[in-house]
């Protein structure tokens, strides 16, 4: 079924409030849409140009596996078809439809080291190294081989809650291809590289058991990914993207462990 990323019609969309620093993969603004649930959300719309027009693709595949994974997420997120007095605004041809979800409150530690601040950039990393799912997320990153869980890529709350954003790069790279699809591949870790570069076996073993559920994570949400696959990828390139998906779930343990030195199906 295909119930969770909504359509939103030109109507939808009401204003510009601002461009947040967040987010460098596309043209991303902060605008006042409404939803078919009757509700008006402040939401961050993601502009992709015509040439990146994949990235759309990419949010949505990347939203529906990490919300499956029990990953925080966004609460609402859908497609916006663009108004064209909005796309007349941007200087460059950008695609039909934009990502958007609703806005998350709070900084990324990258806001902070860009301005120099480098207090409040450790602080933010020292809720990220203590983050209960960050081991999950490391798994999840490689599964889907997400080369750029940069530290801009996530928010932190004022409370210390955690959302993860960003997904436009996922899998391999923005512009990917079926030829790019290795399941073998061993892709840069970003978050593994800058937290877990000398991981304790405690955390190796817990980022092991984050991989657990990503076959089933796969398999709840397979119908839409399959549909919105069908809607904007070449047939072979949705077929080649589900075989690899589906076959890096199954072998993400032995892969794992053997990326962090521990013997396959200890955890």
């Amino acid at each position: 079924m295909r119930n969770t990323i909504e359509v939103l019609g030109q109507s939808s969309f009401k204003s510009v409030l601002s461009r947040p620093n967040e987010g460098v993969m596309a043209l991303t603004l902060l605008c006042l849409v409404d939803w078919p649930d009757g509700q008006q959300r402040q939401c961050f719309v993601k502009i992709f140009s015509q040439q990146q027009s994949i990235g759309v693709f990419n949010e949505i595949l990347g939203y529906l596996l990490t919300k499956a994974e029990g990953l925080p997420v966004a609460p609402k997120s859908g497609l916006l078809i663009l108004p064209e007095a909005l796309k007349a605004q941007i200087n460059i041809p950008v695609a039909s439809v934009a990502f958007v979800t609703s806005r998350i409150d709070g900084r990324s530690p990258s806001s902070f080291h860009s301005v120099g601040d480098a207090l409040r950039f450790e602080a933010l990393c020292k809720v990220l190294n203590n983050w209960e799912k960050l081991h999950h997320t490391i798994a999840f990153d490689e599964w889907v081989a997400n080369q750029d869980r940069n530290l801009g890529n996530v928010i932190i709350g004022s409370d210390n809650s955690v959302t993860l954003i960003d997904h436009s790069n996922l899998p391999v790279d923005l512009l990917w291809t079926s030829e790019m699809l290795d399941t073998s591949i061993e892709p840069r870790n970003v978050l593994g590289e800058f937290f877990r570069k000398t991981a304790t076996l405690p955390q190796k073993l817990d980022i092991l058991r984050g991989a657990k559920q990503q076959k089933s994570s796969l398999s709840l949400v397979m119908d839409e990914v399959v549909y919105w696959a069908e809607q904007m990828l070449p047939e072979d390139q949705k077929d080649k993207l589900i075989s690899f998906l589906d076959t890096r779930s199954e072998q993400s343990n032995l892969r794992l462990s053997r990326k962090f030195g521990v013997l396959a199906g200890v955890a």
